[in-house]
């Protein structure tokens, strides 16, 4: 078990250029190699762990590399802090907060800089450990560093690898991923750890995934993007992602034997808001991202879910949050 600085798939991301004049130290990681129980976790807290294996998919790397160095304007560069997306996020925390009961093991994978960590911290006390995983330690040194509640216990700071999770059997009792689960390159492979890290009666939500038909028609116009800014840095993930169908959720239901319980379609109105706002900030080549008037965006929260409460309407949201269960012990498949 050996103590290394910034590690990432043989060093492809172990550090990452400061703005210019300002200095910053290398995050302080214990490489572990063996799967780890959660009391095991706590007990280094302290540190970053990197639970990352010898090897990554190319895509995955690549696009930890883009997120880490776009780490300090990340949430300029999501529009984090509009109606919209406040309003999105914390859909999200309500259904990975209800039903937690005391001491509950919360593992969240992709958690960027903490932002749903914070929310999520924000709304309540009674969990035990929250692992906050990441590729890149720097991204999570990033999120310590600028939010002092995952400085605190029971947050753990974790390199985690969807594809293999270095945690042991059982060990979890929440799993939530947040606009990520579209980047995972072998989502079969990813949803086999996520349920034998789970234990039985355990929940997992993935929020704000996006619907197949918007990201598709994104990507049909990318080619054109690509050519009006060439010099744009983009996700690599973004490349490759394709969305989901609704039945793709009851497909992952099927696969793992999971029980779904919820699936709440978001946005209708707001995304082509949401688009149509980013479109302009690039074509204009402005400094800072339009924003609307808060009531401006809960008019068209409120339009979105009066549109999407009608039949068949789901299918033509932008995105979906969606909650599993695992069956408890004994209990019939």
């Amino acid at each position: 078990m050996g103590d290394t600085t910034g590690s990432l798939d043989a060093g492809r991301v172990a550090s990452h250029a400061s703005k210019p004049g300002k200095r910053r130290t290398r995050p302080r990681v214990l490489k572990l190699h063996a799967n780890q129980a959660v009391p095991d976790l706590l007990r280094n807290r302290d540190r970053i762990l990197d639970l990352l294996p010898d090897s990554m998919e190319d895509v995955t790397v690549k696009d930890a590399e883009y997120h880490s160095d776009s780490r300090e304007r990340w949430v300029e560069n999501n529009q984090m802090l509009t109606e919209r997306n406040l309003n999105a996020h914390h859909r999200v925390i309500d259904e990975v907060t209800k039903e937690l009961h005391d001491g509950a093991v919360v593992l969240e994978l992709a958690g960027g800089v903490g932002f749903d960590a914070d929310l999520f911290l924000r709304r309540t006390d009674k969990v035990g450990c929250y692992i906050l995983s990441e590729l890149s330690p720097s991204m999570l040194e990033y999120a310590r560093e600028t939010n002092r509640r995952l400085a605190e216990d029971p947050v753990v700071l974790c390199c985690l690898d969807a594809n293999e999770i270095l945690i042991g059997d059982n060990q979890v009792d929440i799993i939530y991923t947040v606009a990520a689960l579209h980047h995972f390159p072998d989502l079969d492979r990813s949803l086999a750890e996520m349920n034998r890290v789970l234990k039985p009666g355990g929940r997992v939500v993935f929020g704000i995934e996006p619907n197949f038909l918007w990201m598709q028609t994104l990507t049909t116009l990318r080619p054109l993007y690509r050519k009006l800014f060439p010099a744009k840095a983009h996700s690599a993930a973004d490349e490759v992602a394709e969305g989901f169908v609704m039945r793709d959720f009851e497909r992952i239901a099927a696969v793992t034997k999971w029980r779904l319980e919820k699936l709440m379609p978001g946005w209708f109105f707001t995304g082509f808001a949401h688009y149509g706002l980013e479109s302009l900030y690039r074509a204009l080549r402005l400094s800072r991202r339009l924003r609307l008037p808060r009531p401006v965006e809960r008019l068209f929260l409120s339009a979105d879910k009066a549109v999407l409460a009608l039949p068949f309407a789901k299918r033509f949201a932008w995105h979906y949050t969606v909650a599993f269960r695992k069956p408890a012990a004994g209990a019939p498949v």
